[in-house]
């Protein structure tokens, strides 16, 4: 995408030659004569001209104008130099790109492959020793404190998170917007405060907002009885919804994950950063990004394996693979933190 766009600005500057040509010609007579703020406050009481030049840039002497895409002239430049620019520009990304997908396709090499039959063994040793549990098959994670967070991946899920493993000493978490997960902090109301927030912002990162690209949301909280599966009189709830009753409890939080490997259990985990940092022997912190969900399990399997000691590195590969690191992503694109 950022690729196509440089590439568009260079062909449009050859296409809109004659114009172009003028306004730089009009903005170098100008700047001969008068300042910077005198050239924008024409700009900007000109309508025609306003139309076009939606920026000006002293910093950098240059002008942005609109052809239908966005070009920044520079007015010490030739349009040849300005469109050489945009290709230029165009052709690293492309090398980027380039490096990049040949990087990931290293990586998936350098993962499949096992180097020694005792490594074999001792990854089959892993898989049968390793008895998930019956969450698993949700969203999961267990708070700082001890308490297990469950959470729908889809509608499905969700009713069967709230009509099977809800119980009456749980909390219900939601966020304010549609699009999320109905999660359960089991045992819910004997948790601390840091237990209810670690849910709240599990709600609120597996949710659209992470999509969105927002950083915080809001989130409210109830006691099971509160949440209905029945509509009100003439309403229609779609599968997996629900209908709340009486008062909720609201909190604004901040998006929080992580994954990592604990080893003890031989299992990953993912969810939020304080949660995760504690079990965890080896974590990353990921933040919204552009990187889709292959991509990035791809890279933290790398990362993870990177991060292990020598000894251990064998283990984490055979744990932390990219299909499962892909259970605990949020939805949408991401990245790590530096």
């Amino acid at each position: 995408e950022e690729m196509e766009r440089y590439r568009r600005a260079g062909d449009a500057v050859y296409e809109n030659y004659q114009l172009l040509e003028q306004i730089l010609e009009a903005f170098r007579r100008a700047k001969r004569q008068k300042s910077w703020d005198e050239i924008k406050r024409i700009v900007k009481t000109n309508s025609k001209l306003s139309k076009l030049v939606k920026n000006v840039y002293p910093e950098k002497n240059s002008i942005a104008v609109d052809v239908g895409v966005e070009i920044e002239l520079e007015i010490d430049k030739t349009l040849p130099q300005i469109a050489d620019t945009y290709y230029e520009r165009a052709k690293k990304v492309k090398q980027k790109l380039d490096g990049l997908l040949k990087a990931i396709e290293r990586t998936k090499e350098e993962m499949q492959r096992v180097e020694e039959l005792e490594a074999k063994k001792y990854v089959k040793r892993l898989r049968v020793a390793r008895k998930r549990e019956w969450y698993e098959k949700f969203r999961w994670f267990v708070t700082s404190d001890g308490f297990l967070v469950i959470g729908g991946r889809n509608a499905a899920m969700n009713e069967e998170v709230v009509s099977r493993y809800m119980e009456p000493r749980d909390l219900f978490f939601h966020t304010q917007t549609p699009g999320a997960p109905a999660t359960i902090l089991k045992r819910g109301q004997e948790a601390p405060e840091t237990s209810i927030l670690e849910a709240a912002q599990f709600a609120a990162t597996y949710s659209a907002l992470w999509k969105e690209g927002k950083y915080s949301g809001e989130v409210y909280y109830v006691m099971p009885e509160q949440v209905k599966k029945a509509a009100k009189h003439g309403e229609y709830l779609a599968r997996g919804s629900f209908y709340i009753e009486g008062k909720r409890n609201y909190l604004t939080v901040s998006l929080s994950c992580a994954i990592g490997v604990e080893i003890e259990k031989l299992r990953v985990l993912g969810g939020p950063i304080n949660a995760v940092k504690k079990y965890c022997d080896y974590y990353v912190e990921l933040d919204i990004g552009n990187k889709d969900a292959n991509e990035i399990a791809v890279e933290i399997a790398s990362k993870l394996v990177e991060m292990a000691k020598d000894e251990e590195r064998h283990i984490i590969r055979s744990i932390a693979t990219p299909d499962e690191i892909m259970k605990f992503l949020p939805p949408g694109k991401s990245r790590i933190k530096e």
